[in-house]
C-alpha cells in the first residue's frame, strides 16, 4: 500500500530536503524514523528538492507499505522521535499510482524581505535595507507569467534535461504591520487553493489541513515564530527619521514584503535568483521590462545575485 505524508521543516539545520552523504537532511530523517517504527527499511519519496537552509511550511511525501497501518498513531510516534525541526500534520492511504513528485501539479514558495535590522526576523526573512519599488517590482512580475525557457535563473552547473518552465502567478505584497502574528506562513493553514491560474496580484485561498487525533495540534509548530513575531511587530510602530544621503542609511520607512510564485516546475535555485533580481529592479537598477530580456537571451551571470535560502518557504502544493 501507498501512504501520504504531509509535514512541514524548519530547513536552517539540513543541507536540504534530499539525502547527501554526511550532511543531515529532512529525507534521510524521515527515512530513519520511519523505518525505525516499521522494523523494515523504508524509502521515502519527496515532492521534490529544497537547497540547503530552505523550509517547507507545507510539503508532501509518499512511502510503501505491505501492511494496513493505524496512521494516525504512526504520525503521533514519528512526532515523538523526529527532530524538532520536522513536523507531521497527518498520514493517509492514496492509490498506488500517487506520487508525491510527479503527481504535483504547481508548487508555491513564498520569500520574505524585511528592510529595517530586526532581531526577531533574522532567522525567517532576509534583512534588505534598500526602500524598494513595489509597483516596478510587480510590472515586472507580469513578464514571469506564462512558459518560458527560465535558464537565465538555474544555477550554473544543474543537469536539468530541460529548463522551461510555465509560471502560473508571482506578485509582491506588503505585509499587514499591525498582525501581532507576522506574515511567515502558519504549517496548519498553508495548503494552495483550488484555482492555480491565477493573475498577479491575486493571493491564492489557503485551505486547513486536517490534523490526526493524537499527532500535531494547529499552531504548535508556529508557536515560538509567532510570539516572537509579536514583539517585532510591537516595534514595527516605530518610524524613526533618518537622514538619507548614502546607500548605507537605513530606510525611512519600515517594511516587511513577501514575494509569493507559483509554477509547475522550478529549477535549481530559480526563486533566489528571481527574487535578487526583482530587487534590482525595484531599487531601480534595472526597469521592469528587463524581466523580458533576460528570458529571451539571458545568462544566470545577466540576472541578479542569488539572495540567501534562510528566508525561502515552500508553502504549498496541488496535486
Amino acid at each position: 500500500m501507498r501512504y501520504k505524508i504531509t509535514l512541514s521543516y524548519n530547513g536552517a539545520g539540513f543541507c536540504g530536503w534530499q539525502i547527501q552523504p554526511g550532511d543531515p537532511s529532512v529525507q534521510g530523517a524521515l527515512q530513519d524514523a520511519l523505518s525505525t517504527l516499521l522494523g523494515t527499511p523504508t524509502e521515502v519519496v519527496g515532492a521534490g528538492r529544497t537547497d540547503t537552509g530552505v523550509h517547507a511550511s507545507f510539503y508532501v511525501a509518499h512511502f510503501d507499505y505491505e501492511a494496513n497501518l493505524d496512521t494516525a498513531q504512526l504520525a503521533y510516534h514519528l512526532n515523538a522521535i523526529l527532530p524538532k525541526d520536522i513536523a507531521i500534520y497527518s498520514i493517509e492511504p492514496v492509490s498506488d499510482d500517487f506520487h508525491a513528485r510527479f503527481s504535483a501539479k504547481s508548487r508555491e514558495y513564498q520569500y520574505f524581505i524585511h528592510n529595517r535590522k530586526d532581531p526577531f526576523k533574522n532567522d525567517f526573512s532576509w534583512y534588505c535595507r534598500f526602500d524598494l519599488d513595489i509597483d516596478r517590482m510587480n510590472r515586472a512580475c507580469a513578464y514571469l507569467l506564462g512558459t518560458h525557457d527560465c535558464k537565465c535563473f538555474e544555477k550554473t552547473g544543474s543537469d536539468n534535461r530541460t529548463s522551461v518552465c510555465e509560471i502560473y502567478a508571482a506578485h509582491w505584497a506588503v505585509n499587514d504591520l499591525n498582525s501581532t502574528a507576522g506574515s511567515l506562513p502558519r504549517p496548519d493553514c498553508v495548503a494552495i487553493g483550488p484555482s492555480h491560474r491565477f493573475a498577479a496580484g491575486q493571493r491564492s485561498a489557503s485551505a486547513q489541513i486536517d490534523i490526526p487525533g493524537p499527532s500535531v495540534r494547529p499552531g504548535v509548530a508556529s508557536g515560538f515564530t509567532e510570539s516572537i513575531l509579536m514583539l517585532s511587530a510591537r516595534a514595527e510602530g516605530l518610524k524613526p527619521a533618518v537622514a538619507r544621503g548614502s546607500a548605507n542609511d537605513l530606510p525611512l520607512t519600515y517594511r516587511s514584503l513577501t514575494f509569493t510564485i507559483e509554477a509547475n516546475r522550478f529549477l535549481r535555485n530559480m526563486v533566489r535568483a528571481i527574487v535578487g533580481t526583482m530587487v534590482d529592479i525595484g531599487r531601480g537598477k534595472r526597469e521592469p521590462e528587463y524581466i523580458l530580456e533576460l528570458l529571451e537571451r539571458g545568462t544566470r551571470s545577466d540576472a541578479g545575485q542569488s539572495v540567501p535560502g534562510h528566508a525561502l518557504f515552500l508553502t504549498g502544493i496541488k496535486y
